[in-house]
């Protein structure tokens, strides 16, 4: 299945946290606890939030997930990444010191550098990710092309005025 051909596996409905996160692929249990306790971060920072197609935030985070897993990723550290990549930068309370805390220094990382490809004005920001997207660590241009596939899946429920690239 191409991610193009069933944009529906990327937009589940709401189920258990166990059923969403039963497509991992992990034979570890302690690894698919991490990645469970991720998404239990993300969905209690996101809760009450809304995208523009009035679907629950957390679905973002959890199809930004699931792009990484279409594409092969197994990487917890990535998948964990993937689920809460928004935290810190949607004002939900979670700093990066948090993150790191309970998830790691690589996850906060992860995060961070994610972050920070989103911050400053549009023009400076978007000049500075042309050049600096050739010097990005891997593993955070992977997470932010994923964000961003799914945002640009989603563009149709998102007003004309709030539409950029």
């Amino acid at each position: 299945m191409s991610i193009a051909e069933n944009r529906s596996f990327f937009a589940s409905p709401e189920i258990d946290p166990q059923s969403r996160l039963g497509i991992l692929n992990m034979n570890d249990d302690d690894l698919t606890g991490q990645v469970l306790q991720a998404y239990k971060v993300a969905e209690s920072a996101h809760r009450g939030q809304r995208r523009f197609s009035d679907e629950p935030y957390i679905n973002h985070c959890l199809a930004t997930l699931r792009i990484l897993e279409a594409m092969g990723i197994e990487d917890s550290e990535m998948l964990m990444a993937a689920l809460l990549h928004d935290v810190v930068e949607d004002d939900t309370g979670i700093n990066l010191a948090a993150l790191e805390q309970e998830f790691g220094n690589s996850v906060a990382q992860l995060v961070d550098g994610v972050t920070k490809l989103h911050t400053g004005d549009q023009e400076t920001a978007e000049a500075l990710r042309v050049v600096s997207l050739s010097y990005l660590e891997p593993k955070v241009a992977i997470l932010k092309l994923a964000d961003r596939l799914h945002n640009m899946m989603t563009l149709g429920s998102v007003p004309d005025n709030e539409k950029r690239i």
